[in-house]
């Protein structure tokens, strides 16, 4: 229970409602009180010391035994489990502020600290963790060059230098929907955060219950150069008129209007969507047949269309097998697994690490004066306003010089190819030496921007959690909602968003109880992220303690009886008194 306490000066309107820096407190014993004048520089043991000073020839009346000192004791705010302890000033404390904004009066109780006992952690294996996330070796660990094939246990992702495809085999849906159009393809792409790295689509076929292709799509990147992080995406689309096949070949840009261009041309309508990550958490490439089934995109009147930005990008598949579409897919298959490396070793970047030995590169590259004004006009710009290919262009050419402003790190790191393997090792190589970043002063807006849906890269992500790890308790509760959503923008379910929000909710009590509730309405709303939630909520929950837990039982027990009592009450008051269900 870690003190509710500010370090913001107090404001000038509440200095007003001391007397002089003096304030009344009304401390409880049992059945009796006592009020003291105190400062509002003191801090509680000053208080405690005061109230004994007060009450020495009164003990036995309070029913303080004498062997006890104001040591044993601590003050908590009546009717709250809100303790004030530690060295902090009175006036440093919320509470103390809160009433005195108020104009209430300040009660408290003396009593002697909780059990630490009580908070016990049942210690078992956990079978939702896995030892194998994110473990993976060098280039030069995984490669089957020069080895003897007996030696051979994995393929590295950076040998495979074919194009990366995918078999659709068809589609299957238990009833169709009402949809007068009669043609249906399949529009596959590859999308890493918002940035899409290729995309291929099916011909057009009748709309049946169950429509076959039995084609391959490849896709105009190499498998060599799919990032950790890249998503496959694939959509039922129904049009009025067949389609000629067209292929989208690896074009870089941010699609964020989704199938808007599409839909404008030919009143083609997405009906159904998914999305599976194509290197899953344990950095390997996927093999082999996959049976998705599909979410339905929300008509427009639908409650759930306004999450669907965000539903959009799940890689969860749809719980609902029974009445759901089904897509069957093939991936290519190889005798070994094939992994994602972590990293080249340092001096062999064989041709790959086009940044001259980055050292060099800095000198040569000090960016002209008519391309500086240039770059602060670039800076300068709206976040949610799209940089134009040539603005990527002069970022990423003059990354050297953007690592040195942290406020260029949202637009530099949003102009990287990220289906280009040299560019993301570049990338990666920048962030290493991200001084700058790591030695600015907190700004809370920027680090959240690196957080959004257009940043996948988990160490960039790794990043913006770094600069968050300072912020104080009552921040983290300032911005715990907006954190909790952008849960929903990381690839996979383990991230150090998710570490940073667990480590703080078990260190403070206070950030974990809204932590439940949060997760709690996400997980009861949200299909589309409900198991990734589930599995946060559980792995809180399996650390905060045994009288957390009894708490949070009796707080749900709480809102399920008043949710009875008010649908008792609406099922009541409708039929006596004639009005309308609303």
């Amino acid at each position: 229970m870690d003190p509710w306490v500010t370090r913001k000066p107090l404001p000038e309107h509440l200095l007003s409602k001391d007397n002089n820096g003096y304030i009344l407190v009304v401390i409880h014993v049992s059945t009796s009180s006592q009020t003291i004048k105190v400062s509002i520089e003191d801090t509680p043991s000053q208080v405690l010391a005061s109230f004994f000073a007060k009450t020495a020839n009164k003990r036995v009346l309070l029913g303080i035994p004498e062997n006890m000192s104001e040591e044993d004791f601590v003050l908590r705010v009546c009717g709250r489990e809100e303790y004030l302890y530690g060295e902090k000033a009175l006036e440093s404390f919320n509470w103390i502020r809160q009433s005195l904004k108020n104009g209430e009066e300040i009660h408290l109780v003396l009593e002697t600290p909780p059990d630490p006992e009580l908070d016990l952690v049942q210690r078992e294996d956990w079978a939702q963790v896995d030892d194998c996330t994110g473990v993976t070796g060098t280039h030069e660990q995984l490669t089957i060059a020069e080895k003897d094939h007996e030696r051979v246990f994995t393929i590295s992702m950076w040998d495979c230098n074919r194009k990366f495809r995918v078999k659709v085999l068809g589609i299957d849906i238990p009833a169709l929907p009402k949809v007068p159009e009669f043609t249906v393809f399949i529009e596959a792409s590859i999308f890493h955060g918002q940035q899409l790295l290729a995309q291929e689509r099916t011909t057009s076929k009748t709309f049946n219950e169950e429509v076959l292709w039995n084609c391959w799509l490849e896709f105009n990147i190499k498998i060599k150069d799919l990032p950790k992080g890249a998503r496959l995406n694939l959509q039922v689309i129904c049009g009025k008129q067949p389609q000629t096949p067209n292929s989208k070949g690896g074009s870089y840009h941010d699609n964020t209007a989704g199938t808007g261009c599409l839909e404008a041309k030919t009143k083609n309508r997405l009906l159904y969507y998914v999305n599976l990550l194509l290197i899953d958490h344990r950095s390997l490439l996927r093999q082999g047949e996959f049976i998705l089934h599909m979410w339905k995109m929300p008509e427009k009147s639908e409650e759930s269309s306004s999450s669907i930005n965000a539903d959009k990008l799940t890689s969860a598949t749809n719980p609902d097998k029974a009445s759901s579409m089904a897509i069957a897919i093939l991936l290519d298959k190889y005798c070994y697994p094939v992994v994602l490396p972590k990293s080249r070793e340092v001096g062999r970047d064989c041709g790959v690490g086009n940044d001259e030995g980055d050292a060099g590169e800095r000198g040569q590259r000090e960016m002209p004066n008519h391309l500086k004004k240039q770059f602060e006009a670039i800076l300068s710009t709206d976040p949610l306003h799209p940089l134009s290919p040539e603005d990527k262009e002069l970022l990423w050419h003059f990354r050297h010089e953007c690592m040195r402003d942290p406020r260029a790190y949202p637009k530099l790191l949003g102009s990287v190819r990220w289906g280009k393997q040299e560019d993301v090792l570049a990338t990666h190589r920048l962030l290493d030496r991200s001084y700058a970043w790591d030695t600015s002063g907190l700004d809370v807006g920027l680090a959240m921007q690196l957080l959004d849906c257009h940043y996948s890269d988990a160490q960039v992500r790794s990043m913006a959690v770094r600069k968050l790890e300072t912020l104080e308790d009552d921040d983290v509760l300032r911005y715990l909602l907006q954190l909790v959503q952008a849960v929903k923008f990381e690839p996979y379910h383990d991230s150090a968003l998710v570490r940073f929000l667990l480590k703080r909710a078990l260190r403070s009590k206070r950030i974990g109880h809204f932590l439940f509730w949060f997760l709690r309405s996400e997980i009861a709303q949200s299909m589309h992220y409900q198991q990734r939630y589930a599995v946060l909520l559980e792995a809180y929950l399996r650390g905060c303690g045994e009288n957390m837990l009894q708490d949070f039982r009796k707080q749900v027990e709480m809102t399920e009886a008043l949710q009875k009592v008010t649908r008792e009450i609406k099922a009541m008051s409708a039929d006596k008194y004639d009005i309308t269900a609303q």
